[in-house]
C-alpha cells in the first residue's frame, strides 16, 4: 500500500491576541454623520448618549444617528478641546474663548466673562453641579449666568470643597490647609514642571505629571499614589494619562490604554486598546462597550468582552471547524487544514483550494477537500482522488464504517480501508445526508427518505415531507437535529419529526449540540442559541458584537473545554461561553417635538384646539448594540387600539379633537423592547367646552320650557276640551251602535217565534218564549254595561244559539270553549262585540247550506291579549254576500265599532277573516278578535 506522507512544518504561536486588524471594530468617521474625523474627547451622559468632541462641533450619539451642535446651533466655536458632565446632565463644553456654556436637552447655552477675556480652561474644577475654572493668573467661576473674573495665585488658592485652600509647599509638594492654616495633607509626589492639578469632582482632587499621578479623597484626605514607570512597563500609556468622571465611577486614559479604578482607586481592569487604532483617549461606558477616539479616524467602538476574546488565524478566511479528541482541525482557504493543539499551530495538509471537512472513522482522520480526500493513520496519510462529478460534495457522514459523501448529482460512499473503493448509492439529485441508528437518511427536498439494504435504494420514510431544502444535521444521544432552509431546526427522534421552534424561520448552515438542553447554530452567518428550558420549551438568542463577538460573518462552530471556536472570514474566535453576555438593552427617548415646524418641550403638550395644527414627533433608542435592526410603532390612546408601524421613528398627527392623549412609543428587535409615552393635552376652546355646553342646553331647555308653558297654557282649555268632545262622540256612537243592534237581535227572534205559530207549534212556541224573554232580559242588563267578562259573554251568547237551534232545529249545533288557563270571571271584553259575528254564521253562513251545520267559538289567551274565535261550516262569506247582492249589515256595524273601541284609548282590538275549510264546497268562516284592554 502506497501512503503519501507529508512534511509537516511546526508553527509554535503563543495564543495572544493579534490587534493588527483594526477594521474588526465599528469605526464610526464623518461618512456616519460626525462632523469630524479628528475627535479630542467622548464620554456618556446621564441619560446614556455618546459625546463626542471634535474640532468642528459636538455630536450626539443614540448609536444610531449623530446629532451635531456647531456654531450653527449656538456654540461659540466648532472648535471644543475639552467635556465635562454635572449631575444635573449638563454638557459643559471648553475652548479657548470668551465664552463657554453647556448644552441641555439639545439647546446650547453659551456664556460671556465678566470682563471680557478669553479664557483658557487649562485646569477644570467641578463640585456637584458647579464649574470653576483656573488659570495662571485668573479664575473663573460661574455665576448668576456670568463667568466671573476673579484674580488668583496658582500656587496659594481656595478650593469649592469646605474651605480647604490648595498651596504649594516650600518642598514643592502640594498642601491642603483649612482655614485656620492646619495642615491636613501633604502629596506625595512634587510639583514638576506641568504638572496639573484640578478637583475632579466635589471629593476627589487629582496631582498628576509626567512621573506620577496622585489622587487624593477630599473627605478622607486618603491618597492613592501610582508612579508609572513600576506600572508593568505602562510608563509611556500613562505619560499623558487623563482622568475622566464617568459611568459612575473613574477611569484612566492614555495612548492605547484604558485603566478602571474600584471605589478604592485600585485598578480594578486594564484594557489594552490596539495599537493599529491609535488611540489617545478611550472609556468603557455603562454596559461595558469601549468607546476610542482617534485624531484621524474618527471613533471606534469596541464590543463588550473583546478583551475575553482570542483570535487565531487573523485576516484568513476560514471554511471549517472540527473538535476531534480534543484536537481542533482548522480548514483555511487556500492553505489547507491545520491542527491546534494548546499553543501549537500545525499544517497538516498544504491545500490551495477549498476544503470541505474533517471526520474520524474508527481511528483513522478523513480530510475532506475540494477535490481530494486524504485519510490519516498512525502519522501516515493516503489519498483518494474524488470524481469529476462529485466535487460539489460538502456533507459526510461515517456509516457503517466508511465516508458517505453527498454529490451534486449522486451519493457516493468512499471505502477507508486498503481498498479505497468507492461506489454510487443513488444517482438522483438528493440533498443533505446523516446517520441515525444506522440508518443512511436524505431528502429529495421535499421529502425524507432512507437508504433501503435490502432493495438497495432509497424509499420515502413513512410520509414525512419538511417542503424544503436540507442544509446541515447534527447527532446527539440518538437525536439528530435537522436543518431545513428558511424554516430553521427540527428534531427528528424515533420516526417522529419536530420543530424546535414553530415560529423560526432561520437558515441555518451549522450545528453544534453542547448538551441535551444547550443548542449552538450558525444560522444566517450569526451566532444563534437553542436553550431547553424546565417546561420542554425552547428559547431562541442571537448574539451578534453586542454579546462580545467581533463579526457577523461566521462560518462554523466547534466547543473544547467550554470554549466556542468561531470561524469567520476573518480568522479564529475563542471565546469562554460564560464571558457571551446576554444581549444589551437600549431605551426609547423622543429626539423632537415640533408644532408646525416649531420646536417644543418633549416632556409633555398641552396646547389649546387648532384644527390647522401639524403635530411632529421623532422618536428613537439609546443602543449601541442593534441599532440597525430596531423597529418603530405608536399607539395614540385612546383613539388608537393597535400599534402602527413607523419608519425611523417618525410620527405626524394632525387634527386632533379635544381629549387627553398618551403617545405610546416602542423600540424593539427580536429580544428586547422598549416603550416611552407622551402625554398629550388637547384643551377646547371656550366654545368647545364642557361648562359652555352645558350653559348652552340650559339655556335652550329652559326657553323651550317658558315657550311650552307659554303655549300650553293658551291651548290647554281648547285641548282639554277637544279630548272631552271626542271621548263624549266615541261613548255616543257605541251606544248608538249598540241600539241599532238591539232591534236587529229581537226582530229576528220575534221571526223565529212567528215560525213556531205559524207551523202550529204550541210547545214549540212556549218554549222559544220561555229562552227569549230570559235572553231579552240577559240583553237589556249587559246592554247597559261597556265591558263584560268572558264568562258572562259564554252565557249571552249561548242562550242566543239555544234559540237559533230551536228554530232551525237539528240544522244547527254549536259548542262554546273556554280555555282553562283563563280566568274567565274577571277577565273582561266589550258588550256584545262576538254576537254580531256569530249571528252572521248562524243567519248567513249555515242557515244557506243545504246540510247540518255547526258553530264554535273558542276563548283563549294570546301572547297578554284575549284571542276569540267565531268558526262556522257555512256557504262562507263570499257565497253569503254574493248571495244577498249587498254587504251584510251587521259586518258594517261591526267595522265602525270597532274602529271607535279603538279610538277610545280603552282597546286595543285586531279582526280578521279566513276561510275555514278553503278546499271545500262550503267554505266556511274563521273571523278572530285580539283584544287588548288598554286602561
Amino acid at each position: 500500500m502506497n501512503n503519501v506522507k507529508f512534511h509537516i512544518s511546526t508553527i509554535v504561536l503563543f495564543l495572544i491576541w493579534n490587534f493588527s486588524f483594526s477594521q474588526n471594530y465599528t469605526n464610526y468617521t464623518t461618512k456616519d454623520g460626525l462632523p469630524s474625523n479628528l475627535v479630542y474627547r467622548i464620554t456618556q451622559d446621564q441619560d446614556g448618549f455618546i459625546w463626542v468632541i471634535t474640532d468642528k462641533g459636538i455630536s450626539k450619539f443614540d448609536g444610531y444617528t449623530f446629532k451635531n451642535f456647531t456654531i450653527k446651533e449656538g456654540l461659540p466655536t466648532n472648535d471644543i478641546w475639552n467635556v465635562r458632565i454635572t449631575p444635573d446632565n449638563k454638557v459643559w463644553y471648553f475652548s479657548e474663548i470668551d465664552a463657554l456654556g453647556y448644552i441641555q436637552t439639545d439647546s446650547v447655552h453659551s456664556y460671556k466673562t465678566s470682563g471680557g477675556k478669553v479664557m483658557m480652561p487649562m485646569r477644570i474644577n467641578q463640585s456637584g453641579n458647579s464649574i470653576e475654572l483656573n488659570e495662571a493668573k485668573y479664575k473663573h467661576q460661574f455665576k448668576k449666568n456670568v463667568w466671573q473674573e476673579i484674580p488668583m495665585d496658582i500656587t496659594n488658592f481656595k478650593l469649592q470643597y469646605k474651605g480647604l485652600r490648595v498651596i504649594l509647599g516650600p518642598d514643592a509638594k502640594l498642601q491642603l490647609k483649612i482655614d485656620s492654616n492646619e495642615i491636613v495633607f501633604q502629596s506625595k509626589g512634587y510639583m514638576v514642571r506641568q504638572a496639573m492639578n484640578y478637583q475632579l469632582n466635589d471629593s476627589l482632587y487629582v496631582l498628576r505629571n509626567d512621573e506620577f499621578y496622585e489622587l487624593i479623597n477630599l473627605k478622607t484626605f486618603a491618597s492613592k499614589y501610582i508612579v508609572y514607570k513600576n506600572q508593568n512597563g505602562f510608563y509611556r500609556a500613562l505619560k499623558n494619562a487623563r482622568f475622566h468622571l464617568v459611568s459612575n465611577g473613574i477611569q484612566v486614559t492614555g495612548n492605547n490604554n484604558l485603566i478602571v479604578l474600584d471605589k478604592n482607586l485600585n485598578w480594578s481592569k486594564h484594557y489594552k486598546i490596539p495599537s493599529s487604532l491609535k488611540s489617545h483617549f478611550s472609556f468603557k461606558d455603562k454596559e461595558g462597550w469601549i468607546w476610542v477616539a482617534t485624531f484621524t479616524n474618527g471613533i471606534y467602538k469596541l464590543p463588550k468582552n473583546y478583551d475575553k476574546i482570542n483570535r487565531l488565524f487573523e485576516g484568513k478566511r476560514l471554511s471549517s471547524i472540527n473538535n476531534i479528541d480534543g484536537v481542533m482541525y482548522v480548514g483555511v482557504i487556500g492553505e489547507g487544514v491545520y491542527k491546534v493543539t494548546d499553543t501549537i499551530l500545525e499544517l497538516q495538509i498544504p491545500y490551495s483550494k477549498y476544503t470541505y471537512d474533517v471526520v474520524k472513522i474508527k481511528d483513522r482522520i478523513i480530510y475532506v477537500l475540494e477535490s481530494d480526500i486524504y485519510i490519516e493513520e498512525e502519522g501516515d496519510f493516503k489519498h483518494i482522488k474524488r470524481s469529476e462529478s462529485n466535487n460539489f460534495g460538502k456533507r459526510f457522514v461515517n456509516y457503517k464504517s466508511n465516508l458517505v459523501s453527498e454529490g451534486f448529482l449522486s451519493i457516493y460512499e468512499y471505502s477507508i480501508d486498503e481498498s479505497g473503493s468507492s461506489r454510487v448509492f443513488d444517482d438522483r439529485n438528493y440533498s443533505g445526508i446523516f446517520v441515525q441508528n444506522d440508518t443512511l437518511f436524505s431528502t429529495d427536498n421535499k421529502r425524507l427518505v432512507y437508504y433501503d439494504e435490502g432493495l438497495r435504494q432509497f424509499s420515502d420514510y413513512k410520509a414525512i415531507e419538511f417542503k424544503s431544502r436540507f442544509l446541515t444535521s447534527a447527532t446527539y444521544n440518538n437525536k439528530t437535529y435537522v436543518a431545513i432552509e428558511g424554516k430553521a431546526l427540527y428534531e427528528f427522534k424515533d420516526g417522529i419529526v419536530t420543530p424546535v421552534l414553530s415560529d423560526d424561520n432561520a437558515s441555518i448552515s451549522n450545528i453544534l449540540i453542547e448538551d441535551k438542553s444547550s443548542i449552538w447554530c450558525v444560522a444566517d452567518n450569526v451566532l444563534t442559541h437553542y436553550k431547553l428550558l424546565e417546561d420542554g420549551r425552547y428559547v431562541k438568542q442571537n448574539y451578534r458584537e453586542i454579546n462580545g463577538l467581533l463579526v457577523d460573518d461566521l462560518k462554523d462552530i466547534a466547543l473544547k473545554n467550554n470554549h466556542l471556536h468561531l470561524a469567520t472570514d476573518d480568522g479564529l474566535m475563542v471565546i469562554n461561553i460564560e464571558d457571551i453576555t446576554d444581549s444589551s438593552k437600549f431605551s426609547t427617548y423622543i429626539k423632537s417635538v415640533k408644532i408646525n415646524g416649531k420646536s417644543v418641550s418633549k416632556d409633555s403638550l398641552e396646547l389649546p384646539y387648532d384644527k390647522n395644527r401639524n403635530l411632529n414627533i421623532d422618536f428613537g433608542a439609546i443602543n449601541y448594540a442593534n441599532a440597525s435592526q430596531t423597529h418603530f410603532e405608536y399607539q395614540l390612546y385612546p383613539i388608537q387600539d393597535n400599534w402602527v408601524t413607523t419608519t425611523a421613528g417618525e410620527i405626524n398627527l394632525s387634527n386632533l379633537e379635544p381629549n387627553d392623549y398618551n403617545l405610546k412609543m416602542k423600540v424593539f428587535d427580536d429580544e428586547n423592547e422598549s416603550v416611552i409615552t407622551l402625554p398629550i393635552s388637547i384643551k377646547p376652546l371656550w366654545w368647545q367646552t364642557l361648562w359652555f355646553k352645558l350653559f348652552a342646553i340650559l339655556c335652550a331647555v329652559t326657553l323651550v320650557a317658558v315657550a311650552s308653558r307659554y303655549f300650553a297654557k293658551q291651548s290647554e282649555f281648547k285641548r282639554n276640551q277637544k279630548i272631552f268632545e271626542d271621548k263624549r262622540l266615541s261613548e255616543l256612537q257605541l251606544n248608538a251602535l249598540r241600539s241599532q243592534m238591539n232591534p236587529h237581535f229581537v226582530f229576528n227572534s220575534l221571526s223565529a217565534i212567528q215560525y213556531y205559530i205559524n207551523s202550529n207549534d204550541i210547545e214549540g212556541s212556549e218554549r222559544y218564549l220561555v229562552k227569549f224573554s230570559k235572553l231579552i232580559r240577559q240583553f237589556f242588563e249587559l246592554s247597559k254595561a261597556n265591558d263584560i267578562t268572558i264568562n258572562d259573554e259564554a252565557n249571552l251568547l249561548t242562550n242566543y244559539l239555544e234559540i237559533e237551534k230551536l228554530r232551525f232545529k237539528e240544522k244547527l249545533s254549536f259548542n262554546i270553549e273556554i280555555n282553562e288557563a283563563m280566568d274567565a270571571n274577571s277577565l273582561m271584553i266589550p258588550t256584545m262585540l262576538l254576537q254580531p259575528i256569530v249571528e252572521n254564521a248562524v243567519n248567513h253562513g249555515v242557515f244557506n247550506k243545504e246540510d247540518n251545520g255547526s258553530v264554535t267559538v273558542i276563548f283563549s289567551k294570546f301572547k297578554n291579549s284575549i284571542k276569540a274565535e267565531v268558526i262556522d261550516d257555512g256557504v262562507g262569506f263570499a257565497n253569503t254576500v254574493k248571495s244577498t247582492k249587498d254587504k251584510i249589515k251587521s259586518s258594517h256595524v261591526l267595522k265602525d265599532r270597532l274602529h271607535f273601541l279603538n279610538q277610545s284609548g280603552k282597546w286595543k282590538i285586531d279582526y280578521s277573516e279566513t276561510e275555514a275549510y278553503p278546499n271545500a264546497d262550503d267554505k266556511g268562516n274563521i273571523s278572530t278578535f285580539i283584544i287588548k284592554k288598554l286602561a
